[in-house]
Order: C-alpha cells, then structure tokens, then sequence
C-alpha cells in the first residue's frame, strides 16, 4: 500500500473512533510489534492535527490536497508550501497561516512516525519474528 494511502487510512480511522482507546486498540491489533509510547506518540500526533481545524472537512482533505501539491510543485519548502494549502481554500478551515502551518508540520511529524513503523513492521516480517 502506498504511504500517502496508509497515513489516510490511519487518519480516517482515529477520526472515527469514538476514543483515543479504541483507536489505540485498533493500532495495537494492527502493529502488534509496537509499544504502547509509539502508539500514543502516534495518537499525539493525530490529536494535535485534529484540534487544529475549524470544520473536519479539512481533515480528510488534507492529505490529498497535500500530496497533488507535493506532486506538481516538489520543489516547494513549507512556507511554499503553506501559502499554497492557503490559497487552495484552507484560509477557511483554520483561523490562521501559523496554524495551518502547525497543522502542515505535525502531518510531516505523523508521516514520519508511520514510514518508521511500516519500515519496523516489514522488517519484523522479513525475519520471521513472532510480534510480541
């Protein structure tokens, strides 16, 4: 599975559920070769980039817009890219370019958290290691 499809689906299913402990479950049964900090360095993450918007519209949006930027113009650096999430109509779902530049780098932050994860899973596969 693509990366930018994972972290999607990782969003989508924080988003509904109904708490950070089923959520937190959800992931246990999915990584199992994960711990608890991991996890709840992954829930962080996810909480800070939900509270950071107006309407949940843009949370799921988010991604997407991100990625069709990423490709057109991947020479952009974050205030590049900011000013462009900006004009793209997020100036209305958050309350401020600073804000949605948290918002930008706390996904950059929650990618990374699950590029290392996919990476430790694959290779926790790879040698045949029983997940704890």
């Amino acid at each position: 599975m693509k990366q930018s499809e994972h972290t999607h689906k990782i969003l989508l299913a924080y988003i509904s559920s109904h708490s950070s402990e089923i959520f937190k479950r959800k992931i246990e049964l999915r990584y199992p070769e994960i711990d608890t900090l991991q996890i709840q360095v992954l829930t962080d993450h996810l909480q800070k980039f939900c509270d950071s918007r107006k309407n949940d519209e843009i949370l799921l949006l988010f991604p997407y817009i991100l990625n069709n930027i990423r490709f057109t113009n991947p020479e952009l650096k974050i205030s590049g890219m900011v000013k462009t999430l900006w004009e793209r109509g997020f100036n209305d779902s958050v309350e401020s370019k600073e804000q949605l530049e948290q918002m930008y780098k706390i996904w950059l932050s929650f990618e990374k958290e699950m590029l290392n994860l996919e990476m430790l899973k694959d290779k926790t596969q790879e040698k045949g290691i029983e997940p704890k």
